[in-house]
């Protein structure tokens, strides 16, 4: 199998060539073991932070099909007419996962690889009904060459697919895409059909929405009315704590009363925050000091954590345990003491269909499901309340969806997401600093909002 693979002698074989077309789906996965993993990274300068596999493969599939100077086509044009070499480099099509798109591992890719590749069609297939999983996908064309024009062919999508079809290669969102690829300016209910600015793409994130989306996306960057990116209005953002161990720690308030445990808050996940209010978090021991925030679990506490002290002792984080990064093995795996060191706190949720912004005024924790914003020490509760009108507003719900990572097909209560609606994304931390906030914000409505959510909770 080596030697039809490799060669013999690393010659001749099937990896060792390179071809005229090149399709395949690459694998949608990350590598799990270290080793290989790194390897990877040795191999590939696309490999970056947590990739995927879909880095890796761009790069080899591209590999893989003849370039506008490699040998064989010197062979073809023996006059060394560089612009007849060109028109001979290979084909390459995939099929891949879109998480690179939107993900922080795609951004080397993006930015570093993609520009030095003649993309030629970009085509969403997230809407699409496939067979046998939900993964979003997209479709990308090009030529193992460097970019020949400043167009590339866009299919956005509008719409998913909205049931399942009989036939799925009859669904309406796949049969739009195969009959409509080639009509510039086609549009329907699922897809719409654009030449894009090719720059769009060696951007990260990527957009594919269609529907006159990308232009909406655009017009907010440079059309804010003396706005300025969430970035530059806040002090931190991030988690607040990772407990490693959540079957450990959130006992609810009856298991804390029959033990005894006075150590304790309420700790919230990301589904806790709907509607502008923090929706019945679950009651978790509290190993640390109330004034100073440092790891300070009672006997109590301690007796109660005892019987899981090997488990808890064991959580890995950045590939140490609990006792090789110097932490007690009854505190938890991360806790960003910095985080709590205010009472004041926007949380929001890390995955969900839209955004939700909610005021917390102290004495809660945040999990990683649920990462918070700071702002200045010296904020008041109205600064918080004026900037979650903005981030609360229907406005920036489009902006993030925009930038953020779908989560796939699965819609609000099972089946297929028809709707955009329905569908799940991640607020991740890193992109929530783009979101575009103006300097004029509706403060008396979100103080009257949030006054109504606290009055009827």
């Amino acid at each position: 199998d080596n030697d039809i693979i490799f060669g013999e002698n690393g010659e001749g074989g099937i990896l060792t060539q390179q071809y005229h077309a090149v399709v395949g789906n690459p694998p949608y996965i990350t590598v799990k073991d270290a080793e290989v993993s790194s390897s990877y990274r040795d191999y590939y300068s696309s490999c970056y932070r947590q990739y995927a596999l879909v880095c890796p493969f761009y790069e080899r599939f591209f590999d893989l099909a003849i370039g506008d100077d490699s040998q064989q086509n010197e062979q073809m044009t023996l006059g060394g007419n560089k612009s007849e070499a060109s028109q001979q480099a290979g084909y390459v099509g995939m099929i891949v996962a879109n998480s690179f798109m939107k993900r922080q591992f795609g951004k080397k890719l993006i930015e570093e690889l993609i520009p030095h590749t003649d993309l030629t069609h970009v085509i969403d297939t997230s809407g699409a009904y496939i067979p046998g999983h939900g993964t979003p996908t997209v479709i990308l064309v090009g030529r193992n060459r460097e970019p020949q024009d400043d167009l590339l062919r866009t299919v956005l999508g509008i719409r998913g697919e909205p049931k399942t079809p009989a036939v799925p290669k009859d669904g309406k969102v796949w049969k739009s895409i195969v009959d409509h690829t080639d009509e510039i300016g086609f549009e329907n209910d699922f897809v719409s059909v654009t030449d894009s600015d090719r720059t769009l793409f060696h951007q990260h994130p990527w957009s594919l929405q269609g529907g006159g989306a990308l232009e909406c996306k655009a017009h907010l960057d440079q059309n804010t009315p003396h706005g300025v990116p969430l970035d530059n209005l806040i002090s931190d953002i991030g988690f607040g704590a990772v407990t490693r161990e959540d079957d450990v720690y959130l006992v609810g308030d009856r298991v804390c009363l029959r033990h005894g445990i006075q150590e304790k808050r309420p700790l919230t996940a990301g589904e806790n925050l709907r509607n502008w209010n923090n929706e019945n978090p679950v009651m978790a021991i509290w190993p640390y000091d109330e004034d100073s925030l440092a790891s300070k679990p009672s006997e109590v506490v301690k007796s109660f954590l005892w019987p899981f002290r090997t488990n808890l002792s064991d959580r890995v984080a950045y590939g140490k345990s609990q006792l090789e990064r110097g932490l007690h093995w009854s505190e938890y795996s991360m806790f960003f003491d910095n985080r709590f060191r205010t009472p004041l706190t926007i949380a929001f949720a890390f995955v969900a269909t839209h955004n939700h912004f909610v005021l917390d005024r102290g004495g809660k924790v945040f999990k990683q499901s649920a990462p918070v914003i700071k702002l200045a020490e010296d904020a008041t509760e109205q600064d918080h309340l004026s900037l979650m009108s903005a981030l609360n507003s229907s406005t920036a719900c489009f902006y993030m969806k925009q930038i953020f990572h779908d989560k796939g097909n699965g819609g609000y209560g099972g089946g297929i997401a028809a709707d955009t609606w329905e569908r799940f994304f991640e607020y991740d931390c890193t992109k929530m600093k783009l979101v575009p906030i103006p300097d004029s914000r509706p403060t008396e409505l979100a103080e009257q909002v949030d006054a109504l959510a606290q009055k009827l909770s």
